[in-house]
C-alpha cells in the first residue's frame, strides 16, 4: 500500500554529506583526469555467485561508493575494468553510471594487465603488448573519446574512499610534478598489503608485495593503499615494459612505479589522512567491518546537521537516506533504501523504515516495520505497526 499525500514537507532535505561538493574540485581545472576502477576481481573469498563488487555495503555496491567518490572529488570521466562475467549482463545492468565507460578484460593476469584493460577508453594511448580487452558491447559513451592527461586508479573493492582524500591526493601530486605517485597509508597491523620502500632521503624505491618481501620487508608499515596517479601517457609508455616475474607470473602495476625511477621520471609518495578510507574487502568480515564504518561516518555527519540519535552505534543507515533538522531517531533504528525524513519527526526504538518518506513532524513508534510508504505530516504510526 501506497499513500500519497497532499504535500509531505520532505522536498529539499539532503542527504549525509558522504558525497559533498567541493568548491575546489578537479572538474574545475584544465587538465583532464579520468578514473580507472579495477572491478574485475572474481572475489573467490566471498563465496558468492555474485561479483565481489556488487556486494552491498549500507545500502550501495561497492562499486557504487567508489564512482560516486571520485564524481565527489570532481573526476567526471570514469573507466570501469569488469570481467566477461560482469560483461554478460549487457550495458543495460550499468545504466545507473552514466558518466563511466565500461572495458572488458579478457584475461585476469594481475593488476597491471587490468590497468592496461583500459586502454579501449584511452584514445591516443598506445595498446600494452600483454593487454586482451575490448569496450562493453553497445558501449556509446561519448567521454569515451576524450583524451586524458592523468589517471588516478582505485579498486573498486574499497568502498571507504572519500573524495576528499582523492582530491588531496591528486592535488598533492600535481603540485609536485609528478609523472606518476602512491598513496601511503601507515597501518598498525600491514598483513596483507603491499610495503612501500624509500630510499635513506625517503624517495620513492619501490614497492613490494607481501607474498614477494623479505621477512625485514614484512616489518615495514607504510603500505600501499591501491590508489595510483599518473600522467597517462607516461604510465602506459612504461607497461610495455612489465614482466610476469613474480611468485603469482602477474603484470603487477607498481612495477610501473619502480621502473618510473629508473627512467628518472619522478614519483611521489603521498600518505593519506586515515587509513580506513582504503580498506580493501575481500570476505564478509571484512565487507561488515567497512559498512561499520561508512554508517558511522553517515551518522555522524547527520548528527553535525542536526538531527539526535539515541544510541548511534546501534542504529543503521543507508546511503541514499535523508533526515530533517529536529529529528529523533532511536536506539536500534535501520533506515533504509531512499527514505526520507522530514523535520521535527520522531522514529522510535527498533524501527525499520525501507523507501519510506515522512511528513515534518510525523511520528513512527517503537517496533514499527513500515516500507514503501508515505506518511502525512503530523500522523502518527502506533508501535509495533507493519505497513508494507
Amino acid at each position: 500500500m501506497h499513500r500519497v499525500p497532499s504535500n509531505c514537507g520532505v522536498a529539499g532535505l539532503s542527504r549525509p554529506r558522504y558525497f559533498p561538493d567541493m568548491s575546489e574540485s578537479l572538474s574545475k581545472s584544465k587538465t583532464v583526469i579520468s578514473g580507472i576502477v579495477l572491478a574485475a576481481g572474481k572475489g573467490t573469498r566471498m563465496k558468492s555467485d555474485l561479483p565481489k563488487v556488487l556486494h552491498k555495503a549500507a545500502g550501495l555496491p561497492m562499486l557504487d561508493w567508489v564512482v560516486r567518490s571520485l564524481q565527489a572529488a570532481g573526476i567526471e570521466r570514469q573507466i570501469v575494468v569488469i570481467s566477461p562475467t560482469m560483461a554478460a549482463s549487457g550495458r543495460e545492468a550499468w545504466r545507473r553510471f552514466p558518466s563511466a565507460v565500461f572495458c572488458v578484460q579478457k584475461t585476469a593476469r594481475g593488476t597491471g594487465d587490468a590497468v592496461a584493460s583500459a586502454y579501449p577508453a584511452l584514445p591516443g594511448i598506445k595498446k600494452p603488448g600483454f593487454a586482451n580487452a575490448e569496450l562493453l558491447e553497445d558501449e556509446g559513451n561519448p567521454l569515451q573519446a576524450v583524451q586524458p592527461d592523468e589517471v588516478i586508479i582505485c579498486a573498486g573493492d574499497t568502498p571507504a574512499i572519500t573524495g576528499q582524500a582523492l582530491l588531496k591526493f591528486v592535488a598533492a601530486c600535481r603540485a609536485s610534478g609528478a609523472d606518476l605517485g602512491v598513496l601511503a597509508m601507515r597501518v598498525a597491523d600491514p598483513t596483507g598489503y603491499g610495503r612501500i620502500l624509500t630510499s635513506a632521503d625517503d624517495k620513492f624505491a619501490a614497492i613490494v608485495e607481501e607474498r614477494d618481501a623479505s621477512p625485514e620487508q614484512r616489518n615495514i608499515n607504510r603500505c600501499n593503499s591501491g590508489v595510483i596517479f599518473a600522467k597517462a601517457a607516461s604510465l602506459f609508455g612504461l607497461m610495455d615494459e612489465l614482466h610476469p616475474n613474480n611468485s603469482q607470473g602477474e603484470y603487477y602495476l607498481t612495477d610501473c612505479l619502480g621502473l618510473a625511477v629508473q627512467k628518472n621520471l619522478k614519483v611521489v609518495v603521498h600518505e593519506c589522512d586515515d587509513w580506513q578510507d582504503f580498506l580493501g574487502v575481500n570476505d564478509r568480515s571484512q565487507l561488515a567491518a567497512v559498512e561499520k564504518i561508512l554508517v558511522r561516518r553517515m551518522i555522524e555527519s547527520l548528527m553535525k546537521s542536526g538531527v539526535t540519535f539515541h544510541n548511534p552505534e546501534s542504529c543503521h543507515v543507508e546511503a541514499d537516506c535523508k533526515v530533517g533538522v529536529d529529528s529523533e531517531i532511536g536506539p536500534g533504528a535501520c533506515l533504509e533504501g531512499r527514505t526520507v525524513i522530514g523535520r521535527g519527526c520522531k522514529v522510535g526504538s527498533n524501527v525499520t523504515l525501507d523507501d519510506v518518506e515522512l511528513g515534518d513532524g510525523a511520528v513512527i513508534g517503537a517496533g514499527s516495520v513500515v516500507r514503501n510508504y508515505v506518511v502525512n505530516p503530523g500522523e502518527n504510526i502506533p508501535p509495533l505497526s507493519m505497513i508494507q
